[in-house]
């Protein structure tokens, strides 16, 4: 898994139980990657008291990386305040770039495109390796390479990012900048994961 990669020499452990959020006898500020925050907010607490999570990072994936990436995304070119879009705005974003490159929102359906663009995010492609890998014969793909472009370069001049660009736009950050990510595994001595098997490919 990329993250295990990348995350070098931290300690992964992927249980939370009474004694795992201890080292040497005190806890350690640590990463929780989390499914429901407020619901392990309360169990953290309920084992090892009150107000003890406050001191963690307690959060799904998606919301950790948009702490991550308020800090440090100004590396890769956004500015720290960019905005993330709902499935609304995605959608209406995906039918502005059809009507940018001519193409009929009937014969190409907007939803359609999306899911095609979003399922290459979650396996971590790029628009660039989707055209490189694309399917040259298939007309829907070569139509989805050319939307899957255009809407990133639509995303990027109004500083925008979508839901499935807070991993990738993590990870290329921890790629591109290694100062970072040693920042962050020096920060944090344990990542505790709390339903990991539902989690995407990425993570």
């Amino acid at each position: 898994m990329m993250e295990r990669r990348m995350m070098g020499n931290l300690h992964v452990r992927c249980e939370v139980g009474e004694k795992s959020a201890y080292h040497n006898g005190k806890v350690d500020e640590a990463v929780s990657y989390l499914s429901l925050s407020r619901e392990m907010r309360e169990r953290i607490d309920a084992i090892l008291g009150e107000g003890t999570s406050q001191s963690m990072w307690v959060a799904t994936f998606h919301a950790m990386c948009v702490r991550i990436l308020r800090r440090d995304i100004d590396k890769l070119g956004f500015p720290k305040s960019f905005t993330i879009l709902d499935a609304s705005d995605q959608l209406t974003a995906i039918k502005n770039v059809l009507k940018q490159l001519n193409l009929d929102a009937k014969r190409y359906d907007p939803r359609s495109l999306l899911m095609t663009i979003s399922s290459a995010k979650n396996e971590g492609i790029t628009a660039k390796q989707f055209r490189a890998n694309k399917n040259d014969s298939n007309p829907f793909e070569n139509v989805a390479a050319d939307v899957y472009d255009a809407y990133m370069k639509l995303l990027r001049m109004n500083a925008s990012l979508d839901f499935d660009d807070l991993i990738m736009k993590t990870l290329e950050l921890f790629k591109q900048y290694p100062d970072v990510l040693t920042y962050y595994q020096n920060r944090f001595h344990y990542i505790h994961v709390d339903e990991y098997q539902d989690s995407a490919t990425r993570c």
